[in-house]
Order: C-alpha cells, then structure tokens, then sequence
C-alpha cells in the first residue's frame, strides 16, 4: 500500500471517529424538554412564573424563603416546576437553575445569583 492511500485513509479514519464523537456529545449534551402536561400543571392562580438570568422562579404572592434547585443532568428545568409548585405554594421563592449544557457542576455558582437577586 502506497504512503498516499495510507495517509488517506488515517486522514478519512480520524474524520470519522470525530463526526462520531461530536454525533455523540450533541446527543448526550442536549436537556430533555418538559412535557406538555408539565406545562399545563403549572396554571396556578397563586403563583407566577418569571425568567430571569440565572433561571426560572415559582412567586408567591408573599415569599418567606428562597429554595434554589439544580436540575438533574440533562433534564430542562421547566420539567420540574409542576413537581416544586407545592413548594412555591407554601410560601417559598423556588428558582429552578439553568446550568451549561444540563450539568450542574458546570453552574455551580447559581444559587448564589438568585440569592444575591432576592437578598431577604
């Protein structure tokens, strides 16, 4: 086998081990979406639903605490409104974190951010 064709296909082997491992990091990299009935249960007449910088909170009408959550891996933080509105219905000030790429040792530092929004 000559130099040229070897070269070739170590040049075409590599490209393709890559396109494989980008194929899979995007693949496993992506949050999972909320479902629509998640969506739905989230119609409360006591709390209101407010994007901010550093991730979604639950208001009450009259917040006594803060309760920030860090989403499990790869999982889109709106998911778990629906199972922290109780939480929020209580009186607390949930905020559900949005951390870089669904990993929450990569957005280690955003609760303090919330806190740092809501000081009382």
């Amino acid at each position: 086998m000559s130099a040229k064709k070897l070269l070739f296909l170590f040049l075409a082997a590599a490209l393709l081990l890559g396109g494989a491992v980008v194929g899979v990091a995007f693949y496993f990299l992506r949050p999972l979406k909320a479902e629509r009935a998640a969506l739905e249960a989230l119609a409360r007449p006591s709390l209101t639903l407010r994007e901010a910088p550093y991730g979604l909170e639950l208001v009450p009408k009259a917040p006594k605490a803060l309760l920030a959550f860090y989403p499990g891996a790869r999982v889109e933080p709106l998911a778990y409104a629906p199972a922290l509105a109780p939480v929020a219905e209580a009186g607390y000030l949930v905020v559900l974190l949005k951390v870089p790429s669904g990993i929450a040792l990569l957005g280690k530092e955003r609760a303090l951010e919330a806190q740092a929004a809501h000081p009382n």
